[in-house]
């Protein structure tokens, strides 16, 4: 934990944030994935979905609509569990940039159609540079939002692995015979 505080800080709420992002690499997104890992995707979307909601109504509202963006992530992670299991490396990799994609995907919308595009992050740097360059609204928000998805969901899902790790066999969840 001490690296990823090193690269990242801790904001008002004490929730991990990266520079570069909005309230990337939260609990909320650790907790879908390794809900999504311990019980399935569905279970995984779910608590994504509700740790976003909670947290809206807590501290953030701001955080409610995204709340798809991180059950998307439950049913990406929790289907890769259930297909190859969580506990080699390459999974966790394959889950990470499947989801610096898909979350970019998803989340972009939500952020232009919201918030004009600008939710308050180091992202909206990257943002700011892409849109004077005049590459659109969608296209700039899309593409700001990439590396640090990257980053974040890389992270995210190597550090779920390493929990994963040290449970005891009978909490994992079984795979699925391909």
């Amino acid at each position: 934990m001490r690296i990823y505080n090193s690269i990242g800080g801790a904001d008002r709420q004490s929730r991990t944030t990266f520079w570069f992002g909005r309230r990337y690499c939260e609990q909320t997104c650790k907790a879908g994935m390794l809900a999504a890992v311990l019980l399935g995707p569905w279970p995984g979307a779910l608590t994504g979905l509700l740790g976003n909601i909670i947290q809206g109504v807590l501290t953030d509202p701001a955080s409610i609509p995204f709340g798809v963006v991180n059950a998307v992530i439950g049913l990406v992670v929790g289907y890769l569990s259930l297909k190859r299991g969580f506990e080699d490396y390459v999974t966790p990799l394959l889950a990470g940039l499947i989801l610096a994609i898909l979350c970019p995907v998803v989340g972009t919308p939500i952020a232009v159609y919201l918030f004009g595009g600008v939710t308050g992050g180091g992202v909206d740097i990257l943002y700011a540079i892409f849109l004077k360059k005049e590459m659109g609204i969608f296209t700039s928000a899309f593409l700001a939002r990439i590396p640090a998805n990257l980053v974040d969901k890389l992270l995210s899902a190597y550090m779920v692995m390493l929990v994963i790790r040290k449970f005891p066999p009978a909490m994992k969840m079984k795979r699925a015979s391909v």
